[in-house]
């Protein structure tokens, strides 16, 4: 009876003494977290673990100290819940020692410390690797909670036991396979994802088929418009030499005293007036072809370097620059 009474009044202690940090829970609350604590461990004695927690994290939430949380950890460990076992005893390890408190809580850390170097080498990983198409494109869960497609391939802590692995992708068929997971072990898990037979690659994998409409629709535009521009050019260039001619040969005549062209009204010098409009005319259309055409170039490159920009997409794309005759010419698979 005496040993039961001793056992009281340290636990006692160990729940009036707070740090500093933290409001001091009311004379109430302590009552109330010390009769919490205690048939909790009293559950946990008896092999009632899952009752056990529920009591530990009531008590937890109330004094917030190293003792509370140490046995808050027993109880998720000794439940077979290593990672949550884990986050409470790093929360114990973590709170900062204070002046003048009880000797429990300088014998609770370390032996969070330990229990930490302990679960460490008892939690077990899964690791997700997933083939067939880009990593973008995957969505993975393990039981119904997502993993980021870049920590696909990377080893994931997780508890012991059944867990549910699903994969899918826009346009593929989905892939489930139950894994269980051993202390102490690493278990890696490979699924293959393709697409379904008769899915279309430009609607699913590679995005809508606006989008791909458009890319074909922009290109076509700027080869039109740089066409343009080019033949223009080459016209206002002829223009443009026809009118030097003009201007030569009417220099010539008026070098010879014929003055044949006395000004922009006259008659004479129709044929240079016109000459110089239709070459200005012709620079304006291949100026206006090559905006067009570069606009159209680089809302065609926006689209295909940059589906995100439209919503979530899903596809795989390559391009190269390669040289050409006339410059350089852009390829790619989309």
């Amino acid at each position: 009876m005496r040993c039961r009474w001793a056992s009281l009044l340290l636990l006692a202690a160990t729940l009036f003494a707070t740090t500093p940090a933290q409001a001091a829970p009311s004379e109430a609350d302590r009552v109330a977290a010390r009769t919490l604590l205690v048939e909790g461990r009293r559950k946990l004695e008896a092999g009632d673990a899952k009752g056990a927690l529920e009591f530990f994290q009531k008590a937890h939430a109330i004094m917030h100290v190293p003792t509370t949380g140490l046995d808050l950890a027993k109880a998720h460990a000794e439940l077979g819940q290593l990672v949550e076992a884990r986050a409470a005893v790093l929360e114990v390890t973590q709170m900062p020692a204070m002046p003048g408190e009880p000797a429990a809580f300088t014998t609770a850390r370390n032996q969070a410390k330990e229990a930490l170097e302990a679960l460490d080498e008892r939690i077990p990983s899964l690791i997700l690797r997933v083939s067939g198409l880009p990593l973008r494109d995957i969505e993975a869960t393990v039981d119904s909670q997502t993993i980021p497609w870049s920590e696909l391939g990377e080893p994931r802590k997780m508890n012991p036991g059944s867990h549910e692995v699903i994969v899918t992708a826009p346009g593929a068929a989905t892939s489930k396979q139950t894994v269980t997971l051993i202390e102490g072990q690493t278990t890696p898990v490979e699924l293959r994802i393709e697409l379904q037979p008769g899915t279309g690659a430009s609607s699913k994998a590679e995005g809508p088929a606006w989008r791909t409409t458009a890319m074909w629709a922009g290109a076509g535009l700027s080869l039109v418009s740089v066409g343009l521009g080019v033949g223009f050019s080459a016209a206002a260039a002829v223009k443009n030499g026809q009118m030097e001619d003009e201007a030569a040969r009417l220099q010539a005549a008026t070098l010879q005293g014929q003055r044949i062209c006395a000004g922009l009204s006259d008659p004479r010098c129709a044929t240079l007036l016109e000459h110089a409009e239709d070459r200005d005319t012709y620079w304006n259309v291949a100026i206006a072809g090559y905006v067009v055409g570069g606009l159209a170039t680089a809302g065609t490159l926006v689209l295909f370097l940059k589906p995100d920009l439209f919503g979530k997409e899903n596809r795989s794309a390559t391009i190269r620059v390669l040289p050409s005759l006339g410059g350089l010419v852009v390829t790619g698979t989309y």
